[in-house]
């Protein structure tokens, strides 16, 4: 079934103009859809447990992700997904080896995640307001991996940080709340549901 999805996205996504597909998020859903599902699988067939109990795919991808990020920046673009994958796995073997851990990285991941929601609402105007494509442009063709992850991190956490922050500010005020995050809706539907009934 999943497979089934994806050739239906892929196919979709051919079809349709580009400003189309991306108005609706079909590009999106095609790129993204391979890593929704293995998440699906990862917790289905508790892969997690098993790449904690074994830290051969781990070190596997600490290796592999070196060689990946020299063609990657060399212009051989094709190897992202495998490039996410490997990141992937050494990022979740990080944060479930960290899970137990109290301190003050493991309170502001925390702090953040709580906010997912607010990032995920918000990140995109936050993104659109700031203008780094030429700052990214001499970053990509700088060469310098290092400075390049220590920004790229840098800058999602800031922005993260400005998303929890602006999800903050908007609980301030019920109506607002209510109409963004669904709580109107809700209403609305317990409403009618109470006069069904």
């Amino acid at each position: 079934m999943a497979m089934a999805v994806y050739a239906f996205l892929v196919v979709i996504n051919s079809l349709l103009s580009p400003g189309t597909s991306s108005l609706i998020g079909i590009g999106q859903a095609r790129l993204y859809w391979p890593y929704f599902i293995l998440g699906f699988f990862s917790h289905k067939y508790q892969l997690t447990e098993r790449l904690m109990s074994n830290n051969v795919v781990m070190s596997l991808s600490m290796v592999l992700i070196l060689p990946a990020c020299i063609l990657y920046f060399s212009g051989f673009k094709h190897i992202y997904n495998f490039l996410s994958l490997a990141f992937i796995i050494v990022f979740v073997y990080l944060f479930k080896s960290r899970e137990s851990k109290t301190s003050v990285i493991e309170r502001e991941l925390a702090r953040i995640g709580r906010g997912t929601l607010d990032v995920y609402i918000f990140h995109y105007f936050v993104i659109s307001t700031v203008h780094l494509g030429a700052f990214g442009q001499w970053l990509e063709n700088s060469g310098n991996w290092l400075f390049l992850g220590i920004v790229n991190a840098s800058v999602s956490i800031a922005i993260a940080y400005v998303c929890v922050g602006f999800g903050k500010l908007i609980r301030q005020s019920k109506l607002i709340e209510d109409v963004l995050y669904g709580g109107f809706i809700k209403k609305i539907v317990s409403a009618l549901r109470e006069t069904a009934a």
